[in-house]
Order: C-alpha cells, then structure tokens, then sequence
C-alpha cells in the first residue's frame, strides 16, 4: 500500500526538533509548503500520546477540508494512530452543538438549509468559555492550516484541550476569515511561533519557481525562493500551454496523465470550481482513465485524484495539472484570492506542474501573461499552441527522455 508518510528515521533535524517540542505551552510551527507540516504534525501525535500516555480518546487531529481528512486518515495505520482522532473541524463544533447546546442548527437561510457554521463556531466558544476547566476534553489537539481557523476556533481548541501544536502557513490562505501567524500565535496564548520549517522543503526548484510567479511582493517572493533546499534531481521542466481548445486540452490531460501513471506518480488534476472537475472527470472516464473526485477517494490507491484547489490544500503529489485557466471560471474571486489559488494548486506538486489555458478571444488569462514573457533562466515551458511552436525563456532547454510529457504534444 503506498503512502505519502515519511518514516520518523528519515526525517530531517528541524523536522524532528518540532515533532519534540516540550507540551508546556501551546506552540506554533510555520512552514512553506512542502516543508513537511503535515509529516510534522503526524509524528506529533504519536509523540504525544506516548509522551501523555492518552488513549485514543483524549487527543484529536483537526483540519479544515474533507480531502485533507481522508488524506491524513491513509496514514494512521503507520503510526498505529486510529481514525476517529481525525475530524473536520466545523464537523467537530457540529457534534458538539448537537450534544451540548441544541439538536437544531442555526442556518444561514439559503433554501438548502445550509448550517451557519460562524454562528456555531460562536456559540460553541461561548459555552467551552463558560464551562472553564470543564471543558477539557482532551490531553491535547493537533491543528493542521491553521490560516484558514479564526479568532473563535482557537478560543475553542485552547478551551478542549491541555495542549495544542498548530501547523501554518501564511502564503496558502485561501479562505475568508482565516488568521495570520500574529493572529494564531495571540490565539495560542503564546508571543510568536516556535520553530520555522524551512530546511525540509520538498517541492523541486522548477516547482517553487513557478509558484513564486503568484506571490505578488517582491520581497516575500526573494524569502520563498531561498527556502529552496532540495536540488533538481530531473531536468525537466514544468510545462504551460496557451491557446487551447477544448478537445486540445482534454488530449493533454490524457496524454500527461497516461505519462505520469506509467511511471507511478501519484497525479493531481486541480481545478477552479466543482462544475470543472464534474466535467473533466467525466470525459476522462469516457476516455478509459479512471479518476476520482473528493466524494470517494482513496489516498493509498494510485487512481489521478480531480478535484478544486480548496480541496486540495494540505495535500502532496507528484505531480499536478491546472486546466481549465480561463477569466469565466474566476468570475467571482479578486485578483488577490486567484494569485493566493495558483500559488496553493502549482505547490500541491513535488516533481512536475503543467497548466493549460483554452482560447479567450485575443487574451490570455491574465494571471498567466507573467508566465509567458522570454526571460533568461526561466525553468518553465511555453507551448504557444496559437502559434504552433514552443517559446523558451533564455536558451533553449535541455532535450527531454524519450517518454517526458513535452515530446508528446
């Protein structure tokens, strides 16, 4: 059964240094992505209980998404940690709503009866304050992206639990009403983080090259950059078609999706809305690849996993596409929050990115008209499809092996 977990021995310095930290206070650890948080907090746990010698019920791992739940669950049986110490966060104030302050959920009035998730996040800080000491459910709790908490979900983690280790990062904030690492660290009672990942960083120069492209101050995008520490391994480069139609890209997809499996990498195709991936993972499927969608996936199997950039965050994987890159399924998103999106998909890779966008008049999907400008050192591939030959940035790159994506299109 393959998995993403990295076993404890072959960890790095500062990885373990974290993993270790003493639970006399509640602590912070931030890192860029692919800087192992996830691994990190893992090992934690099982740290942790050992360390408080807490039974399966007194400590609980808590993430924002779904996939990331279902993502951290595929590992557990490593560290011999069982699956109900992982919940969903809102689906945690959920439970404890229900149990402890009423059966009937506020509702944000919308004709799906949609529950306010704010308000029950709210009300549940206000009864775990009131309760005091009471409240202590736990030993202690394991927080992963936490930008993405608020105010009142750090008054209820410090509230439930005796101790608790956040992981975070600024850069991949993509929800509204998330909080900063001064905002997090006020939460936590504590007067800054305790330790930065920085040494551990996993995806590969090209990768980070990419999305630093999205990181729109200059001086932050100089500081991700020198959190590089792992070489380039492989010379080959990321990929960006401009121009598509919509059957040219869905042929890209087949055509990079069939190279990836045949090497057995664990493949993302990483979208902007949920009509996308419903599309995509369909005509996929009708091509005889089959794919799996957030509903139902499997992170120890090695079907290509379609789903939003929401969805995917926390996640790891060889490689990721990005189709589907057009103004019209951005609509509704700021420039801000589609920079801070491309950023959270691109480094949901280790290895390899390719992006596709289809035809729009004239235009290019403006985020992507930085990507295309010939610059020397540019690690990246242009593949203008409207006019049928590739542009590189500086000299031309190395020929790629015989299987590698760009010699298929």
């Amino acid at each position: 059964m393959r998995t993403w977990l990295v076993p404890r021995a072959e960890l790095l310095p500062d990885q373990l240094r974290a993993i270790e930290l003493e639970p006399t206070e509640h602590r912070l650890i931030a890192g860029p992505p692919g800087s192992g948080k996830t691994q990190v907090l893992l090992h934690r746990a099982a740290y942790l209980r050992e360390r408080l010698h807490s039974d399966s019920g007194r400590f609980r791992i808590f993430v924002f998404t779904n996939s990331l739940k279902r993502y951290i669950r595929s590992a557990l049986h490593l560290l011999d940690l069982p699956e109900s110490c992982v919940w969903g966060f809102d689906a945690w104030c959920v439970g404890f709503y229900r149990r402890r302050i009423s059966p009937v959920l506020p509702e944000q009035g919308d004709e799906d009866g949609t529950p306010d998730f704010a308000a029950i996040r709210a009300a549940v800080a206000e009864r775990v304050r009131a309760e005091g000491s009471r409240a202590k459910l736990y030993d202690f709790v394991m927080v992963d992206e936490g930008q993405d908490l608020d105010a009142s979900a750090f008054a209820i983690v410090t509230a439930i639990a005796g101790h608790v280790t956040v992981c975070t990062d600024a850069k991949q904030q993509i929800y509204d009403g998330g909080s900063d690492e001064a905002e997090i660290a006020r939460g936590l009672g504590i007067r800054r983080r305790n330790i930065a990942l920085l040494e551990a960083f996993r995806c590969s120069p090209y990768i980070a090259e990419l999305a630093a492209e999205f990181v729109p101050d200059a001086e932050e995008r100089a500081g991700y950059l020198r959190q590089v520490r792992t070489e380039q391994s492989e010379r080959e480069q990321p990929v960006v078609l401009v121009g598509l139609e919509p059957p040219d890209e869905l042929a890209f997809l087949e055509d990079a999706l069939r190279t990836r499996l045949a090497r057995s990498e664990r493949v993302g195709i990483l979208v902007p809305k949920r009509r996308v991936m419903a599309e995509i993972a369909a005509a996929l499927r009708g091509r005889g690849i089959e794919v799996e969608t957030p509903e139902r996936m499997d992170f120890a199997g090695d079907r290509p996993k379609v789903m939003p950039y929401h969805s995917a965050k926390g996640i790891t994987l060889d490689s990721v596409l990005l189709p589907g890159l057009q103004t019209e399924n951005f609509h509704r998103y700021t420039p801000a929050r589609i920079e801070r999106l491309l950023f959270v998909a691109i480094t949901r890779a280790q290895a390899w990115a390719g992006l596709a966008t289809m035809v729009e008049g004239k235009q290019v999907f403006a985020p992507l008209q930085r990507l295309l400008a010939p610059r020397r050192g540019r690690h990246w591939a242009v593949h203008d499809v409207r006019a049928r030959q590739p542009v590189y940035g500086g000299s031309a790159p190395p020929a790629p092996p015989e299987d590698d994506l760009t010699s298929l299109l």
